[in-house]
């Protein structure tokens, strides 16, 4: 009961030293949430000690806490651990006082830094990454050949993967070739495939490959709603045997055709932009890890987004820092560069905007704000035109209809709805029914 007690009391103590961390953000919230959840944890505490129960979390703490004081003495001088890229931070702290207890030891660790998908379950590939750090000399053997797939579709997929500056770099073979098939083809059926008209065409052409063999079709979507049509067309192709998933659940599985869905930017495309509520940032991997010292560390996609974030102090959009940096938005290297910068603790996420963090602020060369001028050059000729409308009537602010008449422009038009969606994205202007300059946009 007293190791109980004392794993529990630990936890309260961390929400303390938590809290304090979380004071340094502008926002409160995280310290509200501190606020809140350790009055949860502490309930949490009773009843496990009520029922005389420890949780998986408590398995591990006091696991290491015995193995550390001498209390367990270890007779394993070798030790496997498997799946490796899916360690956290509180199994690697059970690991290394195992190993300290032997002086002849070996570590033996099997994984994959390419199939690293669960930091939201508390996993940490920087422990995989920065292995030789963490455990001292390390001699690494690549398993460079793969049966799963041909070269085509292995060059393809190593390219993509390796655009992520994380990753580590390696080079794979595969002895299958087929080198008269494309290996990737994109079907392209609006903004979302809600009615299945895109996926029915990919299962056509499939049927149509395969003339009546049977055929295994993995059909993938990020979310379980992006597979709705999947029941319905599976009747309609018989010979295929169609297996519907998420991302997350297909992990190790196989099939002759893999069907991606919604492969697009937006919310809830795939990989979704929902930013990950800032309080997360308190407990998963890399939260606490020391930001690069110099400039010369970043990679050159990290650099245009850094300095165009430090030119808006009060926050910017990605599109914002898109435009701002003369990058892409559907760039994958763009994307990147926020998930790396983000992960080094330069660049905060705040709902859809970004702010630098101190450090990220003593490493950015801010580039200048744009004037009204210089966003008018960069933007969509429909959005200029509504924006030069807006900043020629300020302080007034103007209805949808004052714009269309000022800027010759159906109010019906494709170009012109979007116009301002696209404008309060940029955080240009702002409004619902009429409409002005957003404040620190000077007119």
């Amino acid at each position: 009961m007293n190791g109980k007690c004392s794993t529990k009391r630990q936890r309260l103590d961390a929400c303390g030293g938590q809290r304090e961390r979380a004071q340094t953000p502008p926002s409160d919230r995280p310290t509200t949430f501190l606020d809140v959840f350790t009055l949860v944890l502490a309930h949490y505490t009773r009843a496990l000690a009520a029922a005389g129960e420890i949780d998986f979390h408590d398995m591990i703490v006091q696991a290491t806490d015995l193995v550390r004081s001498g209390r367990y003495p270890s007779p394993f001088k070798h030790i496997i651990v498997d799946e490796f890229q899916d360690i956290s931070r509180g199994r690697a702290h059970l690991l290394a006082p195992l190993l300290d207890q032997h002086a002849e030891r070996r570590l033996f660790c099997v994984g994959d830094d390419w199939q690293s998908i669960y930091r939201f379950t508390g996993s940490d590939i920087g422990i995989m990454t920065e292995f030789q750090k963490q455990f001292g000399f390390t001699q690494r053997v690549d398993l460079d050949t793969t049966f799963r797939y041909p070269k085509e579709l292995l060059e393809a997929s190593s390219r993509f993967i390796q655009k992520n500056p994380l990753q580590l770099k390696k080079t794979l073979r595969s002895p299958q070739s087929q080198p008269d098939r494309k290996p990737i083809k994109v079907i392209v059926e609006g903004v979302s495939d809600a009615d299945g008209h895109g996926l029915r065409r990919a299962l056509s052409e499939i049927q149509a490959s395969e003339g009546t063999n049977r055929a295994k079709v993995l059909v993938l979507g990020r979310y379980h709603f992006a597979l709705a049509a999947v029941d319905t067309l599976r009747s309609q192709f018989p010979t295929l045997e169609i297996d519907g998933r998420t991302v997350h659940t297909s992990k190790g599985l196989e099939a002759e055709y893999v069907v991606v869905l919604d492969v697009t930017c937006g919310r809830y495309g795939f990989p979704a932009e929902i930013i990950d509520d800032p309080v997360l940032n308190l407990v998963l991997a890399t939260a606490g890890r020391p930001p690069p010292a110099g400039r010369s560390e970043l990679a050159s996609n990290e650099l245009p987004v850094l300095d165009s974030a430090a030119a808006f102090p009060e926050g910017a959009s990605r599109k914002r820092i898109a435009i701002h940096s003369g990058r892409s938005i559907n760039s994958s290297a763009f994307h990147a560069a926020f998930r790396s910068l983000e992960s080094k603790g330069l660049l905060r996420p705040d709902g859809d905007l970004y702010h630098l963090t101190d450090a990220g602020r003593e490493l950015a060369v801010a580039a200048g704000g744009s004037s009204l001028n210089d966003w008018l050059n960069k933007i969509e000729p429909a959005e200029a035109k509504v924006l030069a409308a807006i900043a020629g009537a300020a302080p007034r602010r103007l209805s949808r209809e004052e714009i269309s008449q000022l800027t010759g422009q159906s109010m019906t038009s494709s170009a012109f709805k979007a116009a301002f969606r696209g404008l309060r994205d940029l955080h240009l202007i702002e409004g619902d029914s009429d409409f002005a300059l957003c404040e620190g946009v000077s007119a």
